[in-house]
């Protein structure tokens, strides 16, 4: 199939491409500002458009004028003058139809669409999309959300208008895959279209999610991703921050048995960390009364010890790497985790909770 898209260096038309890239039977054509094929030419050989070309942001009225109506009047005509039966997919918007000079452009294009197209048998779907967001978009011109992703993550401040106006929100890769599940309709006029994944949100409640997200990385502490909105926001945020923040040391705390490094908080899902016990030292001698972990040997090879502090009842275990085995602690037993290999043992710690200097539930008791 022949998909024309127009528009397709624009913050829609990057992921939509990027999605039909990945079958081979879509032969995509690229309609943009910059494109040196001819518009006309572009279009006799298309078998599906979908067009997303369009003005939303510029100080010249007359940008709105030409980008929105001429455009798409010159394309609805250019196809019925050749009497082709491409079909058309318009993104138009939920702002269609409203006082400013974007939505009366875009409600004249769809008038423009259904005129031509009158007891034609060419098929059209016009599509209002709500407000769109995520990776690809620019700050400052497509979105709310990457202007404020782009201004949070650089700690500059944020001028919020109507910050409790609830607005309908789509992820980027929610409208893709929409926009790519029509493309094979037999036919376009008869398609009931409803979007999926909708958001419903504020601009000041985004705000406070991506504040969240910045002190979060900032002290290494894994956001709660239970809800689809905060999962889709936070890859949204990330696309827009500095580079540099891409990259995070860790602190270690290092002493004669070696060294000891929190990787990440993972709120009510406890902590990851790392540690490394130098060869002949032993790590532990304590027990927790609740909290429990999952230890995994990545390199060397140790004697975990235990003791039931009740029963007074001992075993040991040793593990290395090559075993891919996990470890568990049982509360009320104490433990050690010897080194008995000639290089240094590295492991990873998971812990049920997030470690507490006020209450560590880590009490030193003897193995013997």
């Amino acid at each position: 199939m022949n998909i024309l898209i127009t528009g397709s260096k624009g913050f829609i038309g990057k992921n939509l491409i990027a999605n039909l890239n990945q079958n081979k039977n879509n032969k995509i054509l690229e309609f943009n500002k910059s494109t040196k094929q001819k518009l006309d030419s572009l279009v006799k050989k298309s078998d599906l458009i979908y067009h997303l070309a369009g003005e939303n942001k510029s100080s010249n009225k007359s940008d709105f004028v030409k980008n929105n109506i001429n455009l798409t009047e010159r394309i609805c005509k250019l196809i019925v003058e050749n009497k082709l039966k491409t079909r058309m997919i318009f993104s138009s918007t939920i702002q269609s139809g409203n006082k400013t000079i974007y939505g009366k452009t875009k409600k004249n294009c769809e008038k423009i669409i259904k005129k031509y197209f009158k007891n034609k048998k060419n098929q059209f779907l016009i599509l209002n999309i709500p407000n769109v967001f995520g990776k690809w978009s620019k700050p400052f011109h497509n979105s709310f959300i990457s202007t404020f992703a782009y201004q949070v993550s650089r700690e500059k401040k944020v001028n919020l208008v109507n910050s409790e106006r609830k607005l309908r929100l789509i992820y980027i890769d929610d409208l893709v895959k929409n926009l790519v599940s029509i493309k094979n309709k037999k036919n376009l006029n008869k398609v009931n279209f409803k979007y999926s994944n909708i958001i419903i949100s504020s601009p000041f409640a985004v705000l406070n999610l991506l504040k969240l997200f910045y002190k979060n990385d900032k002290e290494k502490i894994i956001t709660n991703f239970s809800t689809p909105f905060v999962k889709k926001l936070y890859s949204t945020y990330l696309y827009y921050m500095p580079k540099k923040l891409v990259t995070q040391k860790i602190f270690n705390n290092t002493d004669h048995r070696g060294t000891f490094a929190e990787i990440l908080k993972l709120g009510k899902y406890g902590q990851l960390s790392y540690f490394s016990i130098l060869p002949g030292k032993i790590r532990g001698g304590h027990y927790h009364h609740t909290k429990t972990e999952k230890f995994l040997i990545i390199d060397g090879a140790v004697i975990f010890n235990f003791k039931d502090l009740y029963t007074g009842k001992k075993y040991s275990i040793k593990v290395s790497d090559k075993d891919k085995k996990i470890v568990t602690t049982v509360p009320g037993w104490v433990h050690d985790i010897n080194n008995v290999s000639k290089k240094t043992a590295k492991l990873i710690v998971w812990a049920n909770e997030v470690f507490s200097k006020k209450k560590p539930d880590t009490y030193f008791a003897n193995m013997k």
